[in-house]
């Protein structure tokens, strides 16, 4: 059977870092990677270390709700087969899950498919930034979720994050799940093996259902024009409470192609070589202040794109 290690945590915690972390750690082993994005497009795995043929990518909702659970399965059966005609073992699926998803339900999908006989989920690796964590914990539902079925929690970005935050993520965590091991860290950086250790938190399993995700809603602008970063940023600043996430590639100043980041940490711009990657934002926000946000992103069309 193929072992299951699932990464899950809110938008812009470190999911991708994690991915790559494990990329490295496992390069001598055949593992497959699954990146699941709520955004239309896919944004990740452009930035990412890993051979096309073990990259599987399934964006545009979660895998773990209606829009996407066909998908997914369907691709979990391809996968069987690669084990099949493959002289080489497959050691383990890894699975981003989207920032907004409640990995609960994974155990419940793989037993009514009968999928369970080539697969179990091993470790879910719940990763976790402080300061974003204490001002969603009360709000936002699925946090409590990924924290009940977690493994093993990393406190990421732990050198920049407040330690009163610190201190009172963990507090919170404790509330929740009482036992699950926490490591501090920056840039996801791990002395462990995932697939060397024994875990067995299974809370859920029968539990859990398939919901939609009410309280987000996403967005997507396509532009080859050149984006003026100081504008993008002064428009969204007047929006932060309700945007959690802003990803994707664009043409700045200079003719730079960059990739874009910005979650509730702040803003990260990193200069991308491969400039045939479509140009494109993705927006993820809070579903209630959809006109308010899509007004915003007009204005974001109209004022911060140059010709």
């Amino acid at each position: 059977m193929i072992p299951i290690i699932m990464i899950s945590g809110f938008l812009g915690c470190g999911k991708t870092t994690l991915l790559n972390e494990l990329s490295l750690k496992f390069a001598k082993k055949r593992i497959i990677y699954l990146i699941n994005e709520f955004s239309a497009a896919d944004v990740d795995g452009q930035v990412i270390n890993i051979r096309e043929q073990e990259l599987v990518l399934i964006p545009g909702g979660s895998i773990f709700c209606h829009c996407k659970a066909t998908e997914f399965i369907t691709h979990l059966k391809k996968i069987t087969s690669m084990k099949e005609n493959i002289p080489e073992e497959i050691a383990a699926l890894v699975i981003e899950a989207s920032g907004i998803s409640n990995p609960m339900v994974m155990t419940r999908m793989l037993r009514e498919t009968r999928l369970d006989r080539h697969f179990y989920k091993h470790v879910n690796i719940n990763i976790i930034e402080p300061d974003v964590f204490i001002k969603l914990i009360h709000i936002l539902p699925v946090l409590k979720d990924q924290v009940l079925i977690s493994d093993q929690i990393l406190l990421n970005k732990i050198s920049s994050s407040d330690p009163e935050n610190i201190e009172q993520t963990i507090f919170e965590i404790r509330k929740i799940n009482t036992k699950v091991p926490i490591i501090k860290t920056d840039f996801c950086k791990i002395d462990i093996d995932p697939l060397a250790v024994q875990y067995s938190n299974s809370y859920g399993a029968d539990k859990a259902v398939h919901k939609p995700l009410s309280y987000f809603e996403k967005y997507g602008i396509k532009s080859k024009r050149t984006l003026n970063l100081n504008i993008l940023k002064d428009i969204v600043n007047e929006h932060t409470p309700y945007i959690y996430r802003i990803k994707g590639f664009a043409w700045l100043d200079h003719g730079r192609f960059c990739h874009i980041d910005y979650s509730a940490s702040g803003w990260h711009t990193e200069n991308c070589s491969n400039t045939t990657i479509e140009a494109h934002l993705e927006f993820i926000f809070n579903a209630k202040q959809k006109e308010t946000i899509l007004t915003m992103i007009r204005n974001i069309k109209q004022m911060a794109f140059n010709e």
